[in-house]
This record gives C-alpha cells, structure tokens and sequence, in this order.
C-alpha cells in the first residue's frame, strides 16, 4: 500500500503553525477570554484557539487572534507545531477534552506549563493526574476572591494600593 500512498500531505494534515505566539489559550469562553486579555495587556503574544465559528468571528472583530480550530479534530495536537509555546492554557469545557489534550501534548514531548480549568476538585485531580502541571477550580477561587474584598472592606487600612 505505501507505493500508492502521495508524497503531498492532506490540506488538514499539514502542520499547524501559531506564527509568533508563544502562549496558547484554547477555550475562548468568558475565562479563555479574560486569560488572553489579562496576558495581551502584559505584552505576551497570545492565540486562542476555539471551534466556534461565531465567537471567533466576534473576537477578532474586538482584536484578538483567534483560530479555528475543530473541536472533534483528533490530531489536533499532534499537528500543531509547539516550538516556542510556553504555557498551554486549556479553558474549553468538558474534563475529558482537558485530559485528551494534555496526554497528547505529553505524548508530543511538551515539556513546558500546560494549565487547565475546572469546576470540582476531583476534576483538577484527574486533569493532573493526565499530566497538566497546574489547574484553576473557578468554585474555589471564586470564593478565595470573594473573601478577599470583603475582607479588604472591613479593612480598608490594609488594602493594597
């Protein structure tokens, strides 16, 4: 069979290139999005990547590089071209893509931070146990944030700023 097989690649099996980014958001949802802008305005070059059409469209309209990317694609990562990426950052929904993702890119020999989000401690765990270095439980820190201004209003004297 590989004497039949074309040495020209298929258009969806060409490496993916991110061009001068060197962080990855995939997720592009309120807390994809508020990681990118928190990162844009620190002058790290940044891409998030979703699989809505719709929603890119909108934030490149405000700005942002967004790309496509197919959400039921299982050579995503294999594909996609990582020199250069430091921190992989995955705020798409769902615990098993989060898990699939970070195999993958362990798979690949990424050895830089790959951050993930979730909404219970049980998830950050497996999310870890797949090999994410780090994870942010948004139920957990909401409260830790919540407590901090009000704790910052019952003290204003020890407020920062």
């Amino acid at each position: 069979m590989c004497r039949f097989e074309s040495e020209e690649h298929h258009p969806g099996d060409e490496p993916i290139s991110l061009g001068s980014a060197h962080v990855v958001v995939r997720g592009m949802d309120r807390v994809g999005t508020g990681t990118y802008d928190f990162l844009t305005n620190r002058h790290e070059r940044v891409v998030g990547l979703d699989s809505d059409p719709g929603k890119i469209e909108r934030h490149r309209s405000e700005g942002r590089r967004v790309l496509y990317v197919d959400a039921d694609d299982p050579g995503f990562w294999h594909r996609l071209s990582i020199n250069g990426i430091k921190p992989i950052l995955l705020a798409m929904p769902g615990l098993e893509s989060k898990q699939i993702a970070t195999l993958d890119l362990r798979r690949k020999e990424y050895t830089e931070i790959i951050g993930a989000t979730s909404k219970f401690a049980e998830e950050s765990k497996s999310i870890e146990s797949a090999g994410c270095d780090l994870s942010f439980n948004y139920y957990g820190e909401v409260g830790l944030g919540f407590a901090e201004h009000v704790w910052e209003a019952m003290n204003p004297e020890s407020a920062p700023g």
